[in-house]
């Protein structure tokens, strides 16, 4: 959110802190007994508290699960398309320049994710040309050469430009479509989700009277949906938005809240806590990837004059909020440090400290063995960037008469939904090999959930450890919260 909005959005909500059980009851064809089959495999979810069968991580690994991917604190960016070649419309740093400049300002804050806005502003009733779309390869280029990925979000309407009317947007689209295509390699490398944006104020889907969200708001996610990969998931601003979804698609569609403040009910938000639908809905978000950030730092409540300041809000009360609404991610650029010199809330939370116990009472899941490592307090801020998405700690490992049974809880707000696959490496004979665990369902590892496998194992089989990933292929791969060694993407048991 590039300002305030200075229309109130009709939102949708209900009360309460909700952290519901999610279990293998959301996977397909779940097995109910261990099959006789080398490397059968069955999972459960269970409600024992982890042992430390295999060690926790100390205070001194911590840091390295900071870098895990598709997850935690984010930074902001933006490149105008075109000529002139712009960063945010009407600004005149250069889009690669600042792009450089975020990734170095924040590097100390191990953000894995960027979200990246692509004004679309100055084709605004023509085709998107071939320089157009070099300057967008050449950002996705430079994302991923610096191991960060996109959350992406094409937008046209700023405070100096009009928005779009939904016949640009859709041959726009159609262009996308194709350059995604063409660089899918790239896109899949260097995306980690999209948000709808396109329309009105810096794509929020406010203030614009070029777009009629009734009659055009459903086609207008229909074709963004069907752009999209499978398994490449889409987030909307308000719940008003979000009720154009097609239904055959609202699995992976989860929402960006852009206003989160220390009132759980504010009127701003993607779900006002008060609003009877609020349980539900964040019941829903459980399995889909969601964002938020909060206002700019140097603002007021509403955006007035008269408003109390926003520059010291109470890190608890959005922290509930956070985890209420399973996010991901988060954004840095708010309300942190975006003024050289200041001190806004987020920077604030740095040296507020708190307890597992604490968090527990007000109902914020956290892995209490980090916590107690790290001599037993740990600040908001730290809290924050820990647990934002998934965060995976192995324990309960034993081998019984060739069965292998280990366990994974998450302490993270999120599920890992962005990591498809998951397997068991073990030596055979003196030759390493990896094996798919075929009973792994991501969805199940909502947060605070604990899921035991249990595995079917040759007699020459020795288990090593274990590999989650994006995909068998890739090296976008999980570091637990454990101990013992992690090389080449491998957590190993011992």
């Amino acid at each position: 959110m590039k300002r305030f909005f200075r229309k109130t959005v009709a939102l949708l909500s209900s009360a309460a802190l909700m952290l519901g059980v999610v279990s293998l009851a959301a996977c397909e064809d779940e097995v109910k007994t261990l099959g006789d089959a080398p490397y059968a495999s069955l999972a459960e979810a269970v409600a024992a508290t982890p042992d430390q069968s295999i060690a926790p991580i100390t205070a001194e690994q911590a840091e390295e699960l900071l870098k895990n991917p598709d997850r935690g604190l984010r930074m902001e960016t933006y490149i105008t398309l075109g000529s002139p070649l712009q960063s945010y419309p009407g600004d005149d740093e250069n889009p690669f320049d600042r792009a450089r400049r975020m990734i170095e300002k924040y590097r100390s804050d191990s953000p894995t994710v960027c979200q990246l806005y692509v004004y679309l502003s100055n084709y605004n009733g023509r085709d998107l040309d071939e320089a157009a779309f070099g300057q967008l390869k050449e950002m996705l280029e430079l994302f991923r050469a610096a191991d960060v990925k996109i959350l992406l979000r094409f937008a046209y309407m700023a405070e100096k430009h009009k928005g779009a009317s939904y016949r640009v947007i859709k041959g726009h689209l159609e262009q996308i479509a194709d350059f995604m295509s063409r660089n899918s390699d790239l896109a899949r490398e260097s995306i980690y989700c999209w948000q709808l944006g396109l329309v009105g104020l810096w794509g929020e889907g406010h203030s614009d009277d070029k777009f009629i969200w009734f009659l055009q708001g459903r086609a207008l996610l229909n074709t963004v949906l069907k752009l999209l990969d499978e398994d490449m998931y889409l987030q909307v601003r308000t719940m008003d938005i979000y009720h154009y979804v097609p239904l055959r698609y609202r699995d992976r569609v989860g929402m960006h809240d852009d206003y989160i403040i220390d009132d759980l009910n504010d009127k701003w938000a993607f779900l006002p806590a008060d609003d009877r639908r609020y349980q539900a809905m964040t019941e829903k978000f459980r399995l889909t990837l969601n964002d938020g950030e909060m206002p700019w730092g140097g603002t007021n409540l509403g955006d007035t004059e008269d408003g109390r300041s926003l520059d010291a809000m109470d890190g608890k009360t959005i922290l509930q909020r956070i985890a209420q609404n399973s996010m991901t991610t988060f954004s840095l650029e708010h309300n942190y440090r975006e003024k050289e010199g200041a001190e806004y809330s987020m920077y604030r939370w740095r040296t507020e400290m708190t307890t597992a116990s604490e968090m527990a009472l007000i109902g914020v899941s956290v892995n209490p063995a980090l916590i107690a490592a790290m001599g037993g307090t740990m600040s908001i801020y730290d809290v924050l960037r820990y647990h934002l998405g998934y965060q995976l700690m192995l324990s309960d490992y034993r081998v019984d008469r060739n069965v292998l049974s280990f366990s994974v809880t998450n302490y993270g707000f999120a599920a890992p939904l962005k990591m498809n696959y998951f397997g068991l490496v073990v030596e055979e004979n003196g030759v390493r090999k990896e094996v798919e665990i075929a009973a792994y369902c991501k969805e199940a590892l909502t947060t605070g959930e604990t899921v035991r496998y249990r595995i079917r194992l040759p007699d020459d089989a020795v288990p090593v450890g274990v590999r989650m990933s994006n995909n068998r292929n890739s090296t976008d791969t999980v570091r637990f919260a454990n101990a013992t060694r992690y090389e080449g993407g491998v957590q190993y048991f011992a």
